[in-house]
Formats: C-alpha cells, structure tokens, sequence
C-alpha cells in the first residue's frame, strides 16, 4: 500500500483550515498563535506545504489539540490502492 503525499498534505491542510475556523481565527492570528508566517499557514491548509513534526507540535499547541486530532482520518484520503483491488 503507497501513501500518496499530495493528498495526505491537502486533507492535512483541511483538518487546519477546519479547526481554525472553529476557532473564529483568521489565517494571520494563527500564524501569530502558532509562530508561524500568515504565509505559511496558507501553504500549509492548501497542501503545498511538507509540514515537520515542529509545525504540527506549533498547530496543535495554538489549537490546544493533540497532533492525532489534527491528523485525524488524512490516511483515508491518501491511501492507494493495491494492486487488483479496488480503488476506494
């Protein structure tokens, strides 16, 4: 089974976008919350961006979330199929 990166990064980018909303936050007030670059956090919720273990620990200390929360289910939309089975 092979991980595709590009959709693991954009559903990664989802699971951001989605808790900073839920924190009323603008993509600038997480940057500052986090110590990141307003930038960079629009990178990262595009999924343009290969994010360190640092950047999820920032994320998630910001959201006051645990990492797996904010990689909750990004492996389902990133996993390809093995050879003769069906794609899900």
């Amino acid at each position: 089974m092979d991980i595709l990166l590009e959709p693991l990064l954009m559903a990664l980018g989802s699971n951001v976008r989605r808790e900073r909303k839920v924190h009323g936050w603008s993509q600038e007030e997480l940057a500052e919350r986090a110590m990141l670059h307003r930038t960079y956090v629009a990178d990262v919720e595009r999924g343009k961006r290969n994010v360190s273990v640092v950047t999820l620990g920032r994320l998630g200390e910001a959201f006051n979330v645990s990492l797996s929360h904010l990689c909750k289910g990004i492996e389902a939309n990133a996993v390809k199929a093995e050879p003769g089975t069906s794609e899900r």
